[in-house]
């Protein structure tokens, strides 16, 4: 999960904010809460109003998440 984020945050950290929330954190349990979040790894993206847009559970990949990020954008939504 960190290798997927941090080669995201190099094409996408203009202009997306990456926040990592560790699930042993007690500091972030309130938004563990308000997201459901449930596994580890669990990846969110939200938009500015702190929404879920899109949700992935477990393993990820780089190229999933860029396609909806890519999409996003693409539709203004990013």
């Amino acid at each position: 999960m960190a290798l997927v984020v941090s080669g995201l945050t190099k094409i996408y950290g203009t202009c997306i904010k990456f926040v990592r929330v560790n699930i042993h954190d007690p500091k972030t349990a309130a938004l563990q809460t308000q997201l459901g979040f449930m596994t580890t790894p669990e990846f969110f993206l939200l938009d500015p109003g702190g929404r879920v847009v899109h949700q992935w559970a477990e393993d990820i990949t780089g190229d999933s998440v860029a396609q909806v990020l890519d999409a996003l954008q693409k539709y203004g939504s990013a």
